[in-house]
Order: structure tokens, then sequence, then C-alpha cells
């Protein structure tokens, strides 16, 4: 038997409800943001009203917040200490992302490069960049630019690569004015007297192994406690050999080899002084310039284009 089903009415039912102005609901949704999306702001150094500092300001509390720095490399050949880049990126990396703060090269710029000989007659290739960092605040846009030089001396294809690196660990270093609380963090006694060796045109011996000498009466240091007169007068034989003629570049060049800062101003000076050295540093004077002097006896020395 068939049924038939009878579709019953529904009222209607009248939902009353009430408009939100578009203004206050964006405040509400921020709001309700702000609440449940913490970590969008989570670290951020924010100013009274809870909205975040400008970049500058941000910058000053990260200063404040970096701690000393203390040299932890090792530069085994030279035997000094340095603050490596690892350190300063270490420190200032997590403070940057913390503050949504970034830092990128805008223009990187190659100077003309330095050819050096090495030690052991090699070649080396110093590479100078100077590089214009931007820094930019990811949340409102706001940047600046700032700009720091690196150098790197390598024998291969590194060269580049080390000087970026030193450009941009000393524009960190420089930018959160980053140092000790006694010294300076880049002073290094060993690296200047480096540097005035280069500059008087010789290369300093930093470490000196003490041998006996086929020059009869001139052990290198180590027999006697005091220079002896036939040290002081083999070391005037290589210097006139050598055509030395300026006795006060000579004296700059005896200031960088034994490292205390002496004044010469004649050869008079110059014979006083080496009469007056310890004997291992006599053997020193004596180890540079025989070095020297078997260097241009093999071939003249190049030319090191040091500008």
């Amino acid at each position: 038997m068939a049924t038939r089903s009878r579709a019953t009415a529904t009222p209607d039912v009248a939902v009353e409800t009430d408009e939100i102005n578009p203004d206050d609901a964006r405040l509400i949704f921020e709001e309700a943001k702000r609440i449940f999306e913490p970590e969008s702001i989570d670290g951020v150094y924010t100013g009274p009203d809870g909205s975040p500092l400008g970049l500058y300001a941000r910058l000053a509390k990260i200063i404040a917040k970096l701690p000393e720095v203390k040299p932890e490399g090792t530069n085994d050949h030279f035997r000094y200490k340095f603050v490596t880049d690892k350190q300063v990126l270490g420190l200032v990396r997590p403070q940057l992302a913390a503050q949504r703060i970034v830092v990128y090269p805008e223009t990187v710029t190659e100077q003309p490069y330095i050819e050096l000989q090495t030690a052991k007659g090699g070649r080396s290739l110093l590479t100078r960049l100077h590089v214009v960092f931007r820094v930019v605040d990811g949340l409102t846009g706001e940047a600046f630019t700032g700009e720091a030089v690196g150098y790197g001396d390598d024998a291969g294809d590194k060269g580049a690569n080390k000087a970026y690196t030193a450009a941009l660990k000393n524009f960190f270093i420089k930018l959160f004015l980053m140092g000790g609380a006694d010294r300076d963090i880049e002073d290094d006694d060993e690296t200047d007297r480096r540097a005035r060796a280069r500059e008087a045109g010789i290369a300093p011996v930093a470490q000196v192994e003490i041998k006996e000498t086929v020059v009869e009466g001139v052990a290198r240091g180590g027999r006697s406690g005091k220079a002896t007169q036939a040290q002081v007068a083999h070391v005037s034989r290589l210097v006139k050999d050598l055509g030395i003629t300026d006795a006060t570049k000579f004296g700059l060049r005896l200031e960088a080899l034994i490292g205390d800062p002496i004044e010469i101003e004649s050869w008079g000076d110059v014979k006083s002084y080496l009469e007056q050295l310890a004997g291992v540093d006599i053997g020193k004077v004596v180890e540079a310039l025989s070095l020297q002097a078997r260097e241009l006896a093999e071939e003249p020395a190049p030319t090191l284009g040091y500008e």
C-alpha cells in the first residue's frame, strides 16, 4: 500500500546580528594576533607603548648587551692571538636575528692586488676589498650603509674569501664598538713589528734557529751573553755587501728585527747599538742579513709592489 508524506512548513527564524565597524574589527584582529601569536614580536626591543623601538635604538640595545671580547684565535706561524670571525659572528648574529635586522653587502670593490714573496721564496697575492654594507630594519625597512676594508693573503684562490671575511668582521667590530675592557682587541706588538720591517724593506725573522756558521768567530748567538767584535764586524761587512747606505733606515730594520725602539742617526750609533746587543739578538741580525745576501746572490729580489 502506497503512503504519502506531507511536508511540514518550517517557520522562518529571524537572527539578530550587530554589525562591527571595520576599524574596530581590524583592531580586534590585531589584538588577537598579538595574544595568540606572541612569536611575531618576541625578543624585539619595544618602547613604553609596546611598539618596537627604531633601528638605531635597537642597535644601541645590542651594543649594551654584547660581552667583552678577548682574542681566542692563534696564528701559529707568527705566534700572536687575534679575535676570530667565528667569535664576532657568534655574538652578533643571534642579536641581529632577534631584532629582525639584516646586514648584507651592497657593493664589493676589488682594489689592485699586491704581489708578495713568501719567506721560502714562493709567490702570494694580497687581495684588498672595499665593501659597502647595508643594515636594514626588517620591520620598517629603515636602512643605512657603512664601509669596511678587508685584506686576504693567499697563494691560491681564497684571497677574496679571506678579504671579505675580514671586512665583515671589522665592520661588526666597529659598528658594535666591540673591544676588551683593558686593551684594543686588534692591538698586537708582533704585527706592528712585522709592519715596520716590511716598510723598512727587510723581512723579519720570526724565530731564529741558533746555528754555528762557517765564518770564524761569528757564532749566531748562544755562545756568549753579549755580541762579540767578530759578530759586529761581520754585520758591517754584510751591510756593505748589500749596499745599505742609510744608517737611519738600517736602524728601522734593527728596531723591527729586535723589537726594541731605538734611535739611530749615524753609523756610529749603529756600531754602539750592535756592541750592546745580547748574543742571541746579534745572531738574529746576522741570520737576517745573511739570508738577504744569499737571496741577492741567487737572483735579483722582485719588486713587492707595496703602496
